[in-house]
């Protein structure tokens, strides 16, 4: 059963039914609900990153989002916050139906009296899904490639492929060479439930997925994945 890849998930999807519009999934969470989608093995993870669509437009998911919060009532609630790139994370809540974390990246301050935030620092994490938000690049791309999946809005393996490929750069840049392999290894399961023929990507996407290409050719038996990367990842013409 797919909501059993994370604690409190069947919650919060009868939650926000009927909002699948204005937020998409990403993250672990994604690629677990994409690898049980096409009947592969997932692992359980235990938080959801969410971004939130169109953020001027979709003010009642906000306001849903926060009574959320309210009524779950989250132990932990933390905010990191670089320029206009905010985080907020809970952790923790009362009601144990609900997801044990929820990450929310946004560029809209949740400013309501009732939530008191502890600050939280940034990781390599927090920076590069942070970045997204701001990136009309990878934002038009997650936009493109989201699907509906029992009731949740997520990214297809097309979006997450990218993403991950950011990452898996970031994170080598970092010398953080665990994160990074999650991110190699992910990539290479989703690899195999692309379905479009063809996604024209921009130069800074399209420049991060030859990198892990690269790094996919070195791996026995991974040829075969690396060149179909390079034939369905094409640069916008």
């Amino acid at each position: 059963m797919e909501h059993d890849i994370v604690q409190g998930l069947l919650h919060f999807s009868q939650y926000f039914k009927g909002f699948e519009k204005d937020y998409i999934i990403i993250g672990g969470i994604a690629t677990a609900l994409n690898q049980r989608r096409y009947g592969s093995t997932s692992k359980a993870t235990k938080d959801i990153d969410l971004i939130v669509l169109d953020e001027a437009e979709n003010s009642k998911f906000v306001d849903r989002f926060v009574q959320y919060i309210n009524e779950v009532d989250y132990q932990f609630k933390g905010k990191y916050k670089e320029g206009e790139r905010i985080l907020y994370q809970f952790k923790t809540p009362i009601n144990r139906e609900a997801p044990e974390m929820i990450e929310l990246f946004t560029i809209q301050d949740l400013e309501k009296p009732e939530l008191r935030f502890e600050r939280i620092y940034g990781t390599e994490h927090y920076a590069y899904v942070s970045a997204i938000v701001f990136n009309s690049d990878y934002r038009e791309l997650i936009e493109h490639f989201r699907i509906d999946y029992s009731n949740l809005s997520i990214a297809a393996p097309e979006a997450l492929i990218a993403l991950k490929a950011l990452a898996y750069v970031n994170y080598k840049e970092a010398g953080d060479t665990r994160s990074q392999q999650k991110h190699f290894d992910d990539i290479k399961s989703l690899a195999g439930f692309v379905e479009e023929e063809k996604v024209e990507v921009s130069d800074n996407i399209f420049n991060n997925i030859s990198i892990v290409v690269e790094e996919l050719k070195k791996v026995r038996g991974k040829e075969d994945i690396a060149e179909n990367l390079l034939k369905i990842f094409v640069k916008k013409t």
